[in-house]
């Protein structure tokens, strides 16, 4: 018997309009994607989808670990969440990293 069930964590890009900046008020200076995630209620999947597409402000590097400062992630906010119009950006995530997702399945 197969069960139509949803996904335990259904997200979409939409949670981002709810964001707030209130909501990473007390976040660390520095944040992984995990607490990115928490903050704006989306999956962790969904940041490094976003980051991938480059629709996040720029991530650092602190020696292999990748972080996003929070001053940035809250101007993106207050913004609105805008996406980047970067042409470089798009293009390298329609041409390499969405066939790999699909490839994985993950998309």
């Amino acid at each position: 018997m197969a069960e139509n069930r949803e996904p335990a964590h259904e997200h979409n890009d939409d949670s981002l309009e709810r964001a707030t900046p209130d909501s990473l008020q007390d976040a660390p200076m520095m944040m992984t994607a995990e607490e990115i995630a928490h903050c704006l209620q989306v999956s962790v999947r969904t940041i490094w989808r976003l980051k991938a597409k480059g629709d996040l402000p720029k991530s650092v590097k602190v020696g292999r670990a990748v972080r996003w400062r929070r001053s940035d992630i809250l101007t993106w906010i207050e913004q609105g969440c805008p996406a980047t119009d970067s042409l470089i950006n798009k293009l390298m995530y329609a041409v390499f990293t969405r066939p790999l997702y699909k490839l994985m399945g993950r998309l």
